[in-house]
């Protein structure tokens, strides 16, 4: 057994190196020294003897569950490509957890706003522990500097955050891949939540070898401002009308969460109107859907529903469920299901509703916000 991305990728943050986003165990030192260390040794070589590593537990899942894992995508992506010695070929830069947003499932390890808004208010017992202690964070120059130092080799540069599209430094990257002529055979992938994205972001594609964005979306409308706060629904759909024009590989990410569920079929509707405007535009371009079903924070887990209203959201839920597998969208039919199997399984648990409530109910105080749904005549 193998894992090719072992050999070609790192994920760098501003307090970690990892060889991925699923590899649960992130090392405190620099770019350099993770690569070149005994901890990435040792998983090759788990791997190689055919035992996985206990940090790789989410690949090990999605294989036993028949989905594909990340370890396979990397394998059939780089198992032509002999690996480098001193450098990755792929990396994932999270400079900074700076954002624009809110989200109601996001966590301060990916807002700065967030973490001030929940020290300000006393939030902690809704978020990870291991998210409680991050603030504003930035990459320390000297990391970013050895990151620089492979730019002539990457082939693959992906940024996340925090907002790309806010923070500095990705900018700097960008331009410094392109004034090298490194660009031309660079594929750029850029994960945004879309609200920040001008005609600079949108002629990438006349540089790179190949230009991704992957879109943040959770509900339309109201519910999107409800769910993404400081977001603007009009201004976000503009700004995706004008991705679609000019971008050939397109991917919409959002979250199956106990916010979302009410409310979708109104969000496949939304997404299979831009399937349809892409495929028209970039006939042999890549558009997909994903919406993985939520695990932390707890209380926003599909399944905090007593069951009187899940009888009512598993409707709401077969229905997108028919629409997704009509329209050809399997992966967000796939995680609909388990949705339906998680009500069919799971206990009620009052404990989670009552933490669902008072999350809700603290934000919305705080965020002077209400939504039309209004999920407090659930709560009593």
């Amino acid at each position: 057994m193998q894992c090719h991305l072992i050999n070609h990728h790192c994920l760098a943050t501003p307090r970690t190196v990892s060889p991925c986003c699923n590899h649960t165990q992130h090392h405190l030192m620099t770019p350099q020294e993770y690569w070149s260390s005994d901890q990435r040794s040792r998983i090759h070589t788990q791997l190689a003897q055919g035992r996985w590593p206990d940090q790789c537990s989410q690949c090990r899942e999605d294989e036993s569950q028949g989905r594909q894992s990340l370890r396979q995508w990397g394998n059939a992506r780089y198992s032509h490509r002999r690996p480098l010695d001193d450098q990755p070929r792929y990396v994932d830069l999270r400079l900074s957890n700076e954002c624009n947003l809110r989200c109601r499932m996001c966590d301060p390890r990916y807002s700065a706003g967030i973490s001030a808004e929940l020290h300000r208010h006393d939030l902690q017992e809704f978020y990870p522990t291991e998210s409680l202690t991050h603030k504003l964070e930035v990459i320390q120059p000297s990391h970013l500097d050895e990151i620089r130092r492979w730019l002539p080799q990457i082939d693959r540069l992906q940024f996340t955050g925090g907002e790309p599209t806010q923070i500095a430094g990705v900018r700097d990257v960008i331009e410094e891949m392109i004034h090298q002529g490194h660009a031309t055979r660079c594929d750029l992938l850029i994960t945004t939540n879309a609200t920040r994205v001008d005609a600079w972001w949108l002629d990438l594609v006349n540089h790179f070898q190949s230009v991704h964005f992957t879109v943040s979306m959770d509900g339309v409308g109201e519910t999107f401002e409800y769910i993404r706060h400081g977001a603007d629904w009009s201004r976000f759909c503009a700004n995706v009308q004008q991705i679609i024009r000019a971008v050939s590989s397109l991917q919409i990410n959002s979250v199956m969460s106990a916010y979302t569920i009410p409310t979708l079929t109104d969000q496949c509707r939304t997404v299979r109107e831009w399937q349809l405007q892409h495929r028209s535009l970039h006939p042999r371009g890549h558009f997909a859907w994903t919406m993985p079903v939520i695990h932390e924070p707890a209380q926003l887990r599909c399944w905090v529903y007593p069951r009187m209203y899940r009888r009512v959201l598993e409707n709401e839920i077969r229905n997108a469920v028919s629409m997704c597998d009509q329209w050809h969208m399997t992966a967000v039919a796939e995680s609909a299901r388990s949705v339906i199997a998680q009500f069919e399984s799971q206990p009620e648990s009052p404990e989670q509703w009552d933490k669902f409530a008072r999350y809700t109910g603290a934000l919305d105080r705080i965020r002077h916000a209400r939504h039309t749904l209004s999920w407090h005549h659930m709560f009593g």
